[in-house]
């Protein structure tokens, strides 16, 4: 937000001043005691400040940086500030900044912190910048963490051997040498005196000294055996990558002496179907599944153990469904980090492990929850406030399985939208469905669908819900050939939270066959009698009825005729 005020700042302010040409925010006066000791310039654009008779006048349009930089051969000794009305500014050298690089000084003027009228006297004295020689003798500069040094203000890259190089001590002239864990022994002299180390947290030696003119350092490291054990029981359900995660590394069956090298990274993944046991001595990410050891030293003979056994992941398979994505602001898949803040309309799919993701988040971005309804697995959410006071739904305990969360505007009155009552006279099963997969719940359940024929209720059914849809199922064998109505009453259900009316579906059952299909269940074998109740033949399949004589038979407990 900083950012954008300052860009709508500038731009107002670039916009004011070249309305009125030469018109400024502000102005000060730089005041040395000799002006050809120092060098004024600016930064916003960046250049240098001429001197007008041994002063500085700065003059700024919007924001400026004034860097003030000593000539060679001096150093400037103090600044002093004067505000507008001549009063001394208490602050250490007037406000400005120091920068031990260059031993330059900067300050930083703007319209709304403004230094106009201000007067900064710069005191001056000749200076000569000193120089240390220093000597830095290493027999393994993999002893050193990060391969480097530090000497002042220098940071040194070193090599094997001798290293030398000057320092400037009024920059710095601290000294710090940090080891990797990998060194078993090491001895630092410094100036011919050994030099007690410091043990870091993790058991590494530091040193820490300051440097004199003609420093000499030496370090002899003796490294540790970098050889490790890893016992892998199979190593075909286990893929390595070692040095990278882009280079495989391959293990025999059983105890494998590993060449380690440190700063590198062994890191391990279950195959398919298969997951890890490692040791206690292995690094975990729960978000990629992968074990690793990082060799920072310290490793050599340490056994570390590999174990791949067979696994499933339990996944919750998530289908949320939105009519329209701008009433979503984001989805947490909770713990851990795994947010989603786009949506597209209708299927939005999401799958993940349930060791992992445990619940869920859905945050809207309406205001009043009288705006919107939304199921999971045809259970409405509840929507409730966050901290924040904004609307949500929590869907916790996710198990493993398949998910239907449908979010929609909340409807009022009757819903007059499209339904569907599609048929299948064979299995005799109706399904009740909006698209898109509308909010669809039982507002009355003590009403029942009917099935009408010649306008008599011959049976009613039992509804079944199941993401966003209500099936009914009717016996076909109990229904005789001729036309028949399901009739869903009016205000049995509710859609989007609005009155669903009387919901109707004719249809038309068919003189079957002849009744041979209706017997066999799944291609059982079955034994068939005469009406009579005598044995006509055993262990009948489809094709055996067929061919029997017309007439009426029993099979199963049902009756079928074969014309």
């Amino acid at each position: 937000m900083l950012k954008i005020y300052k860009f709508i700042q500038a731009f107002a302010l670039t916009a004011v001043g070249t309305l009125t040409a030469s018109a400024a925010d502000g102005s000060f006066v730089i005041e040395p005691d000799n002006a050809s000791h120092i060098i004024v310039q600016t930064s916003n654009p960046r250049a240098d400040v001429p001197a007008v008779d041994g002063k500085f006048n700065v003059s700024y349009t919007n924001w400026i940086d004034v860097i003030i930089t000593p000539a060679d051969g001096f150093i400037i000794e103090s600044i002093v500030g004067y505000n507008s009305r001549g009063a001394l500014v208490d602050q250490e050298n007037g406000g400005w900044k120091y920068n031990s690089s260059d031993y330059s000084y900067s300050i930083y003027s703007t319209s709304s912190n403004p230094h106009n009228g201000f007067r900064y006297v710069v005191t001056t004295r000749p200076y000569t910048r000193p120089s240390w020689n220093i000597s830095v003798t290493i027999n393994n500069v993999n002893a050193l963490a990060g391969g480097i040094f530090k000497a002042g203000k220098e940071t040194i890259t070193p090599e094997n051997g001798e290293n030398k190089f000057t320092i400037n001590p009024d920059n710095g002239k601290a000294f710090s040498m940090d080891l990797t864990r990998s060194v078993k022994s090491a001895t630092l002299t410094f100036n011919d005196n050994v030099q007690i180390p410091d043990t870091s947290y993790d058991g590494r030696l530091q040193y820490k000294f300051d440097l004199t003119d003609n420093s000499t350092i030496t370090l002899d490291a003796t490294m540790e055996n970098p050889v490790c054990h890893i016992d892998v029981s199979d190593p075909s359900k286990v893929l390595a990558y070692y040095p990278d995660t882009d280079t495989r590394y391959d293990f025999k069956a059983g105890r494998n002496d590993f060449t380690y090298e440190v700063g590198k990274t062994l890191t391990l993944y279950a195959a398919e179907g298969y997951k890890l046991e490692c040791s206690d001595n292995f690094e975990y990410n729960s978000s990629t599944k992968a074990y690793s050891i990082y060799f920072g030293g310290g490793q050599s003979g340490v056994v570390y153990t590999v174990n791949a056994v067979e696994y499933t992941a339990p996944i919750a398979n998530i289908n949320l469904n939105v009519d329209d994505p701008t009433l979503l602001t984001c989805v947490f898949f909770r713990p851990g980090f795994n947010t989603v803040r786009q949506f597209n309309a209708g299927d939005n799919l999401y799958s993940h492990n349930t060791e992992d993701i445990t619940s869920m988040e859905i945050d809207y971005s309406v205001e009043n929850s009288e705006e919107i309804i939304a199921a999971c697995n045809d259970r409405i959410l509840e929507i409730t406030t966050d901290i924040y006071g904004d609307l949500i739904s929590e869907i916790n305990d996710l198990k493993a399985g398949d998910y239907f969360i449908a979010v929609r505007r909340r409807l009022t009155g009757d819903y007059a939208g499209q339904t569907t009552i599609t048929s299948d006279s064979t299995h005799a099963v109706w399904t009740l469905s909006f698209n898109p997969g509308g909010v669809l719940e039982i507002a009355d359940e003590n009403a029942s669908v009917d099935m009408i024929k010649d306008n008599m209720t011959i049976a009613s059914a039992q509804v079944v819900m199941k993401n966003g849809t209500a099936s009914l199922t009717f016996p076909v064998r109990d229904l005789v050939p001729g036309d028949y109505i399901v009739s869903v009453p009016a205000g049995m259900f509710r859609v989007n939270g609005a009155s669903l009316p009387r919901q109707t579906s004719e249809f038309t059952i068919e003189q079957n066959n002849d009744g041979v299909d209706s017997v066999f269940i799944d291609g059982t074998l079955i034994d068939v009698y005469s009406i009579d109740g005598r044995i006509v033949i055993r262990q009948a399949d489809t094709d055996t009825l067929r061919h029997l004589a017309p007439g009426l038979y029993i099979a199963g407990g049902r009756k079928f005729i074969v014309k």
